[in-house]
């Protein structure tokens, strides 16, 4: 049994301002909140029963998301470096998630587990992959009209998605969270602008069978 609570070594003095900067986390949530005991530099292996857990810092969701990668049980733990079918930007940007969603799919496991939803498929993280792919096209597109804020707020979750992978209610939350960012921290701004959102700080702080 795994009796710690992990997290990356050098964001460990930054768990104070996380759990203070998390935007819809209810008091009930909130009041779980657990300090890390165990710290993490890279990776760390733990036997857990028959199975050997193979923790390893994947930033991307945030700076100090860690995913486990388990083997013997041809599956991997993403945490939330996946949503549903997406990417989540609100404490990221798209270079950081596309970088995190790339090393998950280098795994090469048959099962993607999340923080949220049941086991799934990993061809999962293909279809995150391709929705922000299709997303930042559409982001471009939208900024050439007049009113690009409103053309990106329209920017409808299935036309980021691939071909028979249909958006759901919750993924659509999430989808609208990201318009807003978007929009916010100007992300997908131009061409000049892309060294600039891929080097942007962050917060310290399917078809799928």
């Amino acid at each position: 049994m795994i009796t710690g609570e992990l997290c990356v070594s050098w964001n460990c003095d930054t768990l104070s301002y996380y759990k203070k900067s998390e935007a819809w986390r209810s008091p009930d949530e909130a009041s779980h909140f657990v300090e890390p005991t165990i710290l993490v530099n890279e990776s760390l292996t733990v036997r857990w029963g028959r199975y050997e857990l193979g923790v390893f810092y994947n930033p991307g969701h945030t700076m100090s998301t860690l995913n486990v990668d388990i083997p013997g049980a041809d599956l991997i733990h993403a945490a939330d470096t996946i949503v549903g079918n997406l990417v989540y930007l609100f404490y990221s940007n798209p270079s950081s998630m596309h970088a995190a969603l790339v090393r998950l799919r280098q795994r090469a496991r048959a099962t993607l587990v999340t923080s949220h939803g049941g086991p799934r498929r990993i061809v999962a993280a293909d279809h995150a992959l391709h929705y922000l792919d299709l997303l930042e096209m559409q982001v471009r597109a939208a900024r050439l009209g007049e009113s690009s804020r409103d053309a990106i707020l329209a920017i409808d979750l299935d036309d980021c998605l691939p071909a028979g992978v249909e958006g759901s209610d919750f993924e659509r939350i999430f989808h609208r969270r990201n318009l807003e960012t978007i929009i916010e921290r100007r992300f997908f701004s131009s061409v000049r602008d892309r060294k600039i959102i891929e080097d942007h700080e962050l917060p310290q702080v399917e078809t799928c069978g």
